[in-house]
């Protein structure tokens, strides 16, 4: 079995503008946890924002109200 072994990205050495000269660059964890965040935000705005109301639930068969 091979062992792990970590390797920064390929572009980790250079300034921030010399990073943006070679866009779309590899995606770091800033990016993920804006996106999720972003996310995150947005389902919490849209849930309070369209508060839905289900009338009639009675009527969906058993295995679709879960």
């Amino acid at each position: 079995m091979d062992s792990w072994r970590y390797e920064p990205t390929a572009d980790f050495d250079q300034a921030p503008i010399e990073r943006l000269k070679n866009f779309p660059r590899q995606p770091d964890l800033l990016v993920y946890a804006a996106r999720s965040l972003t996310n995150l935000v947005n389902s919490g705005v849209l849930l309070l924002w369209n508060r839905f109301e289900s009338v009639g639930r009675e009527h969906l068969p058993a295995r679709a109200r879960s």
